[in-house]
C-alpha cells in the first residue's frame, strides 16, 4: 500500500514528501478447487480474484460484494480479463480495480469488494447442462469462502452480481435463480438466453418478485456482432411486462466497444442499490 511506502521512505529522507493518496485496492488471487465443476472437467481448480478496496485493511467495517463474471465461457477465457488483460486486444479498459479506484477517489460510489471467478471449462457441456452447475459453484462454494474470509455484508442487500457476454446470461440465471442471496443483477452484452437454450420467461416466471426483488441494469449495442440485440429487447419486454425494475442502456456499439464504460456505470448504480450496514 501506498501509505506503508510513504512512512519508510520518511524514516529514511527526512525531506521527502508523502504522495497524494490514491485510493488504491489490493487483488488478491485465491486458488479453488470445485466439486461443482468437477463433472465439466476431472480438474476443476480455478482461480478467484478478490479486489480488496482502499482502507480494506486499516478498517473493522463490512463491505458489499459485487461478483462480476468474464464472458468467453466457451473460449477458455477467465478472470484476467477484467483485471486489465482483455482479451484479442478488447475490453483492456474493463479493469474493474482501477475502474474502481477511481470511481472511489471520485467519491462516485461506496468501496466494495469485487470477486472474478474464472468460469471457463476445458470441456464444455451445453448452456442448460453448464449454467446451474456454475450457478452451484458460485452459491455453494464461491460465495460461502468470500463471506468466510473477508468482511461482508453477508445478506442479499449486500450483493450484487454482473457479467459481459456469457458471464451477463450467467449473471442473470444465477441472480434469478437464487434471488434470496442478491438485490441486483447487471448484464453487458448478453442476455440471450435463448440463444444459450435457456428460456428467459420461464425463468423469470421462477421466483418471487415481492418477497426478493431484483434491480436490473443492462446494456447491449446495436452492432453486436453475436446477435444479442434482438433477444435482449425481447428480454426488456418481458422486464417491463412484469413490471421488474429495471434500467436499459442501448447505444451503437458492438459487443465489446462500450463495455468499459458500462461496467462503470452499472458499479455506481449498484453502489446506490446495495447497503453499507
Amino acid at each position: 500500500m501506498k501509505i506503508t511506502h510513504c512512512v519508510f521512505l520518511i524514516s529514511i529522507f527526512i525531506l521527502s514528501a508523502c504522495p497524494v493518496h490514491s485510493y488504491e485496492g489490493t487483488i488478491e488471487h485465491l486458488q479453488v478447487t470445485s466439486n461443482k465443476l468437477s463433472i465439466a472437467e476431472s480438474s476443476a481448480n480455478r482461480e478467484v480474484s478478490v479486489y480488496l478496496p482502499d482502507g480494506y485493511e486499516s478498517s473493522s467495517k463490512r463491505y458489499p460484494v459485487l461478483y462480476l463474471l468474464h464472458g468467453g465461457w466457451w473460449m477458455g477465457l477467465d478472470n484476467t480479463v477484467f483485471l486489465g488483460k482483455g482479451y484479442n486486444g478488447h475490453l483492456i479498459e474493463a479493469n474493474a480495480p482501477k475502474i474502481s479506484d477511481n470511481l472511489i477517489r471520485k467519491g462516485n460510489i461506496k468501496p466494495m469488494i469485487i470477486v472474478i471467478p474464472h468460469i471457463s471449462t476445458k470441456k464444455p457441456p451445453s448452456a442448460p447442462i453448464y449454467f446451474p452447475m456454475v450457478s452451484d459453484y458460485l452459491t455453494k462454494e464461491i460465495i460461502p469462502l468470500i463471506d468466510r474470509k473477508y468482511r461482508t455484508i453477508s445478506s442479499r442487500k449486500g450483493r450484487a452480481i454482473s457479467g459481459h457476454s456469457d458471464g451477463a446470461d450467467g449473471a442473470v440465471f444465477v441472480a434469478v435463480s437464487h434471488p434470496d442471496l442478491f438485490s441486483s443483477v447487471g448484464a453487458y452484452a448478453g442476455v440471450g438466453l435463448q440463444i444459450q437454450g435457456i428460456d428467459a420467461k420461464e425463468l423469470l416466471d421462477s421466483y418471487d418478485k415481492k418477497k426478493h426483488p431484483l434491480n436490473f441494469w443492462v446494456y447491449v449495442g446495436q452492432n453486436d456482432q453475436y446477435g444479442n440485440l434482438s433477444p435482449t429487447r425481447k428480454f426488456i419486454t418481458l422486464l417491463e411486462s412484469d413490471n421488474i425494475l429495471h434500467t436499459y442502456i442501448e447505444d451503437i456499439g458492438d459487443h465489446n466497444s462500450m463495455i468499459a464504460q458500462r461496467l462503470e456505470e452499472s458499479m455506481v448504480f449498484f453502489s446506490e442499490k446495495m447497503t453499507m450496514d
